[in-house]
């Protein structure tokens, strides 16, 4: 099977490092790409197409969520998780609506990253257990679910993948995943069969 190819983007030198040995243990995945420079993300992208991106919020030249909101505006194909010392619930919820599809907290990337990753390869938003999730809800509650996100939650209700959902609806598999992943943290869902329980317990079967 070849490798997930990934991009690692951290400015603190020694955790950039210890971040690839922990995820190159795994023959699954190559760091493909690493920087410490936020402005060098995009073009390195660009140049090695990774499946992922591993991005620290706080990089110098451009923020890790800068970075994902660019990587959805020009469509790039590639998931991003993002890394951070807090997990303040306005720009966690923030990144989910810029199509993030994982949120790290540092203190726990060691024992979380391999997870987050896995997650984020198969489209699936993951979110750090030290997220408080009450608030985060609380957070997204100023945007309640959209005539779009009904859209996709009637098809993910009828057995419809993110990509079939983007096919039926004439957007981009990583649109139709970042809806999924937006309504997965509103409804506080664990994946994608537990948004589709939560949702027909919530009434939304019959939209």
């Amino acid at each position: 099977m070849t490798p997930a190819r990934l991009l690692l983007a951290d400015d603190h030198q020694l955790l950039r490092e210890g971040l690839k040995l922990l995820l190159q243990q795994d023959s699954a995945l190559q760091v493909i790409a690493e920087t410490g420079d936020g402005a060098q993300v995009i073009p390195l992208m660009q140049q090695h197409q990774p499946q992922l991106a591993v991005l620290d919020h706080s990089l110098p030249g451009m923020s890790g969520l800068d970075i994902v909101r660019e990587v959805t505006r020009l469509a790039l194909p590639v998931r991003c998780l993002l890394l951070t010392s807090y997990g303040k619930p306005m720009l966690v919820a923030d990144a989910i609506r810029a199509g993030v599809s994982g949120f790290v907290i540092k203190d726990s990337a060691f024992n979380e990253l391999r997870t987050a990753v896995d997650h984020a390869l198969r489209g699936e938003l993951f979110l750090s257990h030290a997220i408080d999730r009450a608030a985060l809800r609380q957070a997204l509650a100023s945007t309640p679910v959209t005539d779009r996100e009904r859209e996709v939650l009637r098809l993910l209700i009828q057995g419809q993948s993110a990509k079939e959902i983007a096919e039926t609806l004439g957007m981009s598999p990583r649109t139709a995943e970042t809806h999924r992943n937006h309504l997965m943290a509103k409804f506080d869902a664990r994946n994608a069969a537990d948004l589709v329980a939560k949702a027909i317990e919530g009434g939304y079967g019959a939209t």
